[in-house]
């Protein structure tokens, strides 16, 4: 039988190098029918006429230019648009970070994870480009207070063999089931670049969609090249936003009153601690991300948590509590290596 075609969707921003050598990745994967779609998002030094240039022979690639940066988020969402208006037939998406770099099987382990396990959103296992050793991320948690965090973060490379269920998957290495994209959408425009996919992941999840890890599709990642050119104190800020948006937009409201007395208890014990160590940035920090979203963003989280989980049946708070990480061991440890032994978030 004929296999459908499998769109590839990747977001060029100031990154022409890594994005040739990502597509290079993708022309030689071992499955046969796909789309690779790469947006120009509105990069500088005339990268979108060259990246014209280089891809113009390539018959299976398609280069998309914007006139402004429309973000991760909108960009990805501009792209699935562009393909929908093919009338292409498909099953799945996929999407590539330019900075990443695919083994010849990636998508076909991808597909066949989500085929075998009837799964909805696949992850991949994202190995560190600069030390082949050590994990990037195999999926997403959901941490009871509201966070969503990468499974594996600088784990060995050795580990996390098996198939396994969670909550999400990086949007760095992925595989959609279209059906669920339909029902649900791609990303929420509220977000811009970071956060998305955890989003969109914790929607698929509560709308009862399955997320699983694919351990046999790899790629190996640079970790957050077009990130890192926009870090500062707004985008820290905005992405503790985009936790607290995300979580009361998606969360059922039994969920949300069980759990208030662990989150009150959490983010006091957070302000006391950023006192007590004198970390007055990431105290400064997370005062401006709760007034924001109270102030700015109440009424629209209202308005989105309205449609979404009006429109649908979810799973239950108690699948909720059972599958989500409890927080208090978890940030334990998460103090011990931020505060005992010195490292560093990306707050710091």
């Amino acid at each position: 039988m004929e296999q459908k075609i499998i769109p590839i969707f990747v977001i060029n921003w100031n990154g022409i190098k890594d994005t040739i050598d990502c597509i290079k990745s993708l022309l030689n994967q071992d499955y046969p029918a796909t789309h690779i779609m790469v947006l120009d998002n509105h990069s500088q030094d005339n990268e979108c006429a060259q990246l014209s240039e280089y891809f113009s022979k390539m018959e299976n690639v398609e280069l998309i230019p914007s006139e402004q940066n429309l973000g991760f988020a909108k960009g990805s969402n501009y792209l699935y648009d562009v393909f929908l208006k093919k009338g292409i037939d498909h099953d799945f998406i996929a999407m590539l970070n330019n900075d990443a770099f695919a083994e010849k099987n990636w998508l076909s382990e991808l597909v066949s994870e989500a085929q075998n396990e009837q799964s909805d959103v696949i992850s991949t296992k994202m190995i560190r480009f600069d030390n082949h050793d050590l994990l990037d991320n195999i999926g997403h948690q959901f941490i009871s207070t509201a966070e969503v965090v990468p499974i594996a973060f600088k784990e060995s490379v050795t580990e996390h063999t098996s198939q396994i269920s969670h909550w999400g998957a990086c949007a760095g290495a992925c595989l959609y089931r279209a059906s669920m994209v339909k029902d649900i959408g791609l990303f929420d425009p509220f977000f811009d670049t970071g956060y998305e996919d955890a989003e969109f992941g914790l929607r698929a999840r509560i709308a009862g969609y399955k997320c699983s890890y694919a351990p046999k599709a790899k790629v190996y990642h640079k970790i957050s090249q077009s990130v890192d050119k926009i870090m500062n104190l707004d985008y820290k800020t905005r992405i503790q936003i985009n936790i607290f948006y995300s979580y009361f937009k998606l969360m059922p409201l039994s969920f949300i009153v069980l759990n208030m007395p662990f989150m009150l208890f959490k983010y006091f014990m957070v302000f006391l601690i950023d006192i007590l160590t004198f970390r007055w940035q990431f105290f400064k920090l997370m005062s401006r991300a709760i007034r924001i979203t109270y102030k700015k963003h109440k009424g629209l989280i209202k308005e989105k948590r309205k449609q979404f989980l009006c429109s649908r049946k979810t799973i239950s708070f108690i699948t909720i509590f059972r599958e989500s990480t409890f927080f208090l061991w978890f940030d334990i440890k998460r103090f011990w290596k931020l505060v005992t032994q010195k490292n560093k978030t990306l707050i710091d």
